[in-house]
């Protein structure tokens, strides 16, 4: 305890669980992402819709994500909190959209130039599909940080300051 009366030993615990389930955050946040992500430009590459394929890909990786984040990141086997973890991934799709329609109309795809075997890959499908899939990329650290805040104050709220089983 310091002189104004804060637990400083205590607050450096806090802080460092926080950073600790953060980085776990982002372990399975990439394992997340490869399967959501795989998902969404298999849609795109079929030829659906960008609101559609990203709409696939959220519901697809819903049920992954809420057993590999609530597991492996907030330590909470809590079933009864899936509508909450819906309804966040719902507000992050939404921010997606938003996000990678903006950025898509600034034509991404143009910085694969110098990969010709990318070059390709736009010649053979639609120039939009490769723009958003782009914007998606560039996109995937402001989703992150979007979707951990959701979580961690919306749906985890309780929890995210603790540890154990829930």
């Amino acid at each position: 305890m310091n002189d104004s009366g804060i637990d400083v030993e205590r607050a450096s615990d806090g802080l460092k669980a926080t950073h600790r389930r953060f980085l776990r955050f982002l372990f399975v946040g990439g394992l997340n992402a490869a399967f959501g992500y795989g998902v969404y430009g298999l849609a795109l590459f079929a030829g659906l819709s960008l609101p559609f394929s990203l709409g696939l890909a959220n519901v697809a990786g819903i049920a992954f994500n809420f057993v590999t984040s609530g597991r492996l990141v907030f330590d909470d086997r809590d079933l009864r909190k899936f509508p909450r973890f819906v309804v966040a991934y719902g507000l992050a799709w939404g921010v997606g959209i938003g996000l990678i329609s903006i950025v898509s109309r600034l034509g991404p795809s143009r910085l694969l130039d110098p990969w010709p075997a990318l070059k390709v890959l736009a010649n053979r499908h639609r120039a939009a599909a490769l723009d958003d899939f782009v914007s998606g990329v560039l996109l995937l650290p402001v989703s992150a940080v979007v979707t951990y805040w959701l979580l961690a104050r919306f749906v985890y709220r309780n929890d995210a300051h603790s540890s154990g089983t829930k």
